[in-house]
């Protein structure tokens, strides 16, 4: 909401998580709220298992915002050490793996943010991008730097 009273043409509800969503936590349930003023908007997923993220799209699905956004580019201690976010950078077949699942769960565009790579000695956003071609994502942001980068 804030984004979209500061001039935002888009924004994204971020839904973390490392397991399966609890729709019955009313955190989680508050996360998967979307009213009509905040159109167009997302919602960001990102987690470690291939089959909880499928759940979880299927589940952010039905709260039916414009687009599910798959984060592979949180460098947060706390999520990367879990073998989320960016540190899935380190296993594209995976990324791959999830991203498809997704993809064929949901009627909806999906969309990738992602990092250049996971340290400088693999800068490697040439092969991911190349991995996620053919698979349907309708959009890849790539944000720099690695998430190793001294910034």
């Amino acid at each position: 909401m804030w984004c979209k009273r500061n001039g935002a043409d888009f924004d994204v509800h971020g839904i973390y998580f490392f397991g399966r969503i609890n729709t019955r936590c009313v955190k989680s349930r508050q996360k998967l709220d979307i009213f009509e003023y905040e159109r167009p908007i997302g919602i960001q997923l990102f987690g470690s298992d291939v089959d909880s993220m499928r759940e979880a799209a299927i589940i952010a699905a039905q709260a039916q915002p414009d687009l599910i956004d798959i984060n592979y580019g949180c460098p947060v201690k706390n999520v990367a050490c879990k073998g989320a976010g960016a540190a899935l950078l380190q296993d594209i077949p995976k990324m791959v793996a999830m991203t498809k699942a997704i993809v064929d769960a949901v009627n909806l565009p999906v969309t990738v943010k992602t990092r250049l790579g996971w340290d400088e000695r693999t800068l490697n956003v040439t092969e991911v991008c190349g991995a996620f071609a053919g698979h349907g994502i309708k959009a890849l942001t790539v944000h720099g730097p690695h998430p190793q980068a001294d910034v």
